[in-house]
């Protein structure tokens, strides 16, 4: 999912299981205002409250601010690049590349860093 807001942007993607939960807890209705009113209320402690697969980004333009998150068990890495004040994120290593190369970036992938 991706959604412009008044102020920045929201990438979503996965599961969240406890979402009817949420719901009602938030008086919401769909994925993307339930995101954004739990930053709203919670601020960046917000995604302690999400369970599943999940990964999510979330830019605010006038702090040019970037907050992404992951499960806490990991099962959906987050990738990302920082390129001459480009940023590129992604829950895939390959598209991530891919979008640099795109780009004209020669990114590639450094296996000590998914270690270190």
């Amino acid at each position: 999912m991706l959604v412009k807001t008044d102020t920045g942007i929201l990438v979503a993607e996965g599961a969240l299981l406890n979402k009817s939960e949420l719901y009602k807890k938030y008086g919401v209705d769909t994925v993307e205002a339930l995101l954004l009113r739990m930053y709203e209320l919670r601020g960046e402690t917000f995604a302690a409250e999400l369970r599943g697969p999940f990964t999510c980004a979330l830019y605010f333009e006038q702090k040019d601010l970037w907050l992404i998150y992951t499960n806490p068990t990991g099962e959906n890495p987050v990738f990302y690049s920082l390129h001459e004040g480009v940023f590129f994120a992604g829950s895939h290593v390959n598209y991530l590349i891919d979008a640099c190369r795109r780009q004209g970036i020669g990114l590639t992938f450094d296996t000590r860093a998914a270690y270190e």
